[in-house]
């Protein structure tokens, strides 16, 4: 084995153990993509959180996420290598395992799309974006069994804020068309109602009500899963039944 190679294991669920060196490089480009994804995700989770002002122009939302750090130069820098990881298709490809994995594709785009709001992303990334949004929708609109790994539940949010801020700058066709694939019923989204009843059912929630706002779904139908999901799929009591009101996602010890 050469010196300045790492001996890995990779036991991932559900995939075979394979043993693989990695040189530094390597190691260097894949601790870029973890902390992409990471990164992405916080973002994602904070919008959902949070939300953006309907009205709000690139130069506030740029100040915004600038606030206590450079995060759209974070972003930018982290983007610009996940681009470099994308098939002909538009989707991102997992270096570890060789395919698109979950919801990598979804946030890639939606990352991008925050970029280009806040005018901080050069034509090369925001085409990019573009592809990713392209085949992360057409997966979407196609339903559960076509959504990488079945986990359309975290493609909602973050698909549906993309095309929130790609909206007006791009061209109207193809906004409409992904208009259209993000109305896909919730019921062929996800695999069912009584499954996956923990953080996914969280992130589904979450999507329902970004996807009423933007008028994606109509508000009486999001409603209706919301109040489904709190009252009879255990998300309400795992929050009250915690001593300090703590999301419990009962799949791990604590």
């Amino acid at each position: 084995m050469p010196p300045a190679a790492a001996r890995l294991r990779f036991e991932n669920r559900g995939y075979p153990k394979v043993d693989v060196d990695w040189d530094e490089e390597m190691k260097q480009r894949i601790g870029a993509f973890v902390r992409l994804f990471a990164a992405l995700l916080g973002v994602m989770i904070c919008i959902g959180v949070c939300g953006v002002p309907e009205r709000t122009s690139a130069q506030e939302y740029e100040s915004s996420l600038n606030a206590t750090v450079d995060l759209t130069g974070m972003m930018h820098g982290l983007a610009s290598y996940l681009m470099t990881l994308q098939d002909d298709a538009g989707a991102i490809i997992d270096p570890l395992i060789d395919r698109e994995h979950q919801y990598s594709t979804p946030y890639f785009a939606a990352g991008v799309a925050g970029l280009v709001a806040a005018d901080k992303a050069d034509d090369r990334l925001l085409q990019s974006g573009i592809r990713a949004m392209d085949h992360a929708t057409a997966c979407f609109a196609s339903g559960h069994a076509g959504i990488p790994d079945g986990h359309g539940e975290f493609f909602i949010a973050s698909l549906t804020q993309a095309w929130n801020w790609f909206d007006g700058l791009i061209d109207e066709g193809r906004l409409r068309e992904w208009r259209e694939r993000l109305s896909t019923p919730i019921a062929d989204v996800i695999e069912s109602r009584a499954t996956k009843i923990n953080n996914w059912r969280t992130y589904a929630m979450n999507g329902e009500w970004l996807r009423a706002q933007a008028g994606l779904v109509s508000r009486d139908d999001a409603v209706v899963f919301i109040e489904d999901a709190w009252l009879e799929r255990t998300q309400r009591e795992r929050i009250v039944s915690d001593r300090w009101f703590l999301y419990q996602d009962w799949n791990g010890d604590p």
